[in-house]
């Protein structure tokens, strides 16, 4: 996790080094300052900046306007876009007596992306009967589904199979493997690819896993396939929100609402709409692995050099850790 109260002026290498490792952090915010890491806030006076992206920055909030929140460094103040922050933790420690703030960044945490309710596992058939037994994964009768379906695929053997492999999946979620079930059902698509039940609910555990790339190259071929779907416009947007993409985001939700009204769907539409206004003073530029965002023209002008740095150092990191996160990394300047 990359905050404010890491050693000051990580060199670069070593910032996509941490993040490089982490398998679950590979979309972040990269809060630099001329590509060095901010140093160290006042531990007792920090306060906890939660980001939209599901991490947070600790460090000092010293003022907030309509667009930014300005945070202390020990060489100064930097800033963020309030469009990127979901609530702020004031510090515990803040001077006895300091007006609570009403501002809704620091109240309650913004509700969580809009999602369709979690899958529930169909009955099985009788003639296939349960998948899971005694707490335990049935891993012989899942084999016998996938034999049955390569040697007879008919619709039935497939929706059978479709049905086992769900039960197991959902088994593994609960228990905490969201992992584990997310490859479950990736199997069974190889054998159900127009399986809606399935895209769904893969769809749903590759946004709660952050896989938001993943979950996009899934679902837009399943939007195709399924176009009076609402769920699957609205797994879309939330993909493309999280993945920093405002404009396609909001535009799979108006699908989604044009299809079925939902309260919650129009709420997180609202808040959208008002963050890409918010965020349009901000310029960004993307490359195959990093979405470098700034503002002013004086540093637009490094833009292309900042981005080919960064694109250097993560093939290095490539080659030395084998392996490449697939998640967009989100540099703000």
């Amino acid at each position: 996790m990359i905050c404010g109260g890491m050693a000051a002026r990580l060199p670069l290498r070593c910032v996509l080094n941490l993040l490089m490792r982490d398998g679950q952090a590979t979309r972040l915010l990269l809060a630099t300052l001329a590509l060095g890491m901010a140093a160290a806030p006042s531990i007792s006076l920090a306060d906890t900046i939660y980001l939209k992206n599901g991490r947070k920055i600790v460090a000092e909030v010293a003022r907030q306007d309509a667009q930014r929140i300005f945070l202390v460094n020990g060489d100064g103040e930097f800033a963020i876009p309030r469009a990127l922050v979901d609530y702020i933790e004031k510090s515990p420690l803040s001077p006895p007596g300091a007006a609570a703030s009403e501002d809704p960044l620091e109240a309650s945490p913004v509700a969580d992306l809009p999602l369709p309710l979690p899958p529930a596992a169909e009955p099985t058939s009788p003639s296939t009967g349960s998948i899971v037994k005694e707490n335990t994964i049935d891993a012989a009768a899942l084999l016998r589904l996938d034999n049955e379906a390569l040697r007879n695929p008919s619709a039935e053997n497939r929706h059978r199979l479709a049905q086992g492999y769900q039960e197991a999946a959902i088994f593994l979620t609960r228990k905490g493997d969201a992992e584990a079930a997310i490859e479950k059902y990736r199997h069974a698509l190889k054998f159900a690819p127009d399986d809606l039940a399935l895209a769904l609910a893969l769809g749903y555990l590759l946004v709660k896993q952050h896989h938001h790339n993943e979950a996009i190259e899934l679902l837009l071929p399943a939007a195709a396939r399924h176009p009076q779907s609402p769920d699957i416009p609205m797994l879309l947007g939330s993909a493309y929100y999280a993945a920093e993409n405002l404009d396609r985001a909001i535009a799979q939700w108006h699908k989604a609402l044009a299809i079925h009204d939902n309260p919650r769907l129009r709420e997180a539409l609202a808040r959208a709409e008002q963050e890409r206004r918010v965020a349009g003073s901000y310029r960004e530029q993307r490359s195959e692995h990093f979405l470098l965002r700034y503002e002013g023209h004086e540093v637009g002008a490094l833009s292309e050099e900042v981005l080919k740095t960064l694109d250097c150092a993560f093939r290095d990191l490539q080659h030395d850790l084998d392996f490449s996160p697939r998640e967009t990394i989100v540099v703000l300047l």
